[in-house]
């Protein structure tokens, strides 16, 4: 399955989240869902390795995550996202969200006035949505879409 037919899945499948669970974290599971606690409950923390899919889908939160490989795809209005390591793909869904990462191959970006701040992308950049700010270095294939979009890339 490609990126988008991925992020519709994960789409579909975070709508059928059971709201109140903090957090789920399975080490033996290949698909793991979060479901953030309010921003009042504090820092939701997460995990994602080689050969799994980390859900993080709420809005007002802070998130960090530990990432090494994986996919990570984050849905939701107003979170503040740090990922330590380097993560395979990067799909973030929503509005005024921060995100800081270390590498990536994959990056997309859907919505608006987000600011993500990439390390290294190795393959593919997509944004589509109006005002988002994405800084990153490498030198990936990009395509934007929408308006008044930053794309801030630096060739290695």
């Amino acid at each position: 399955m490609r990126r988008s037919s991925k992020l519709m899945a994960a789409a579909a499948a975070a709508f059928f989240v059971v709201t109140g669970v903090s957090a789920c974290t399975s080490t033996d599971s290949k698909d793991q869902t979060v479901v953030a606690p309010t921003a009042s409950e504090g820092p939701v923390t997460g995990f994602v390795r080689d050969g799994q899919v980390l859900h993080v889908s709420r809005d007002d939160v802070t998130v960090n995550i530990k990432a090494s490989g994986g996919e990570l795809i984050l849905q939701g209005d107003g979170l503040t996202v740090t990922v330590s390591g380097n993560v395979g793909d990067l799909i973030l869904t929503g509005s005024n969200n921060m995100v800081t990462s270390g590498d990536a191959d994959w990056l997309e970006v859907y919505g608006s006035r987000n600011v993500v701040k990439a390390g290294g992308v190795s393959s593919t950049v997509r944004i589509e949505g109006s005002r988002n700010d994405v800084s990153f270095s490498g030198g990936p294939s990009v395509r934007v879409r929408g308006s008044n979009n930053t794309v801030n890339g630096n060739p290695q």
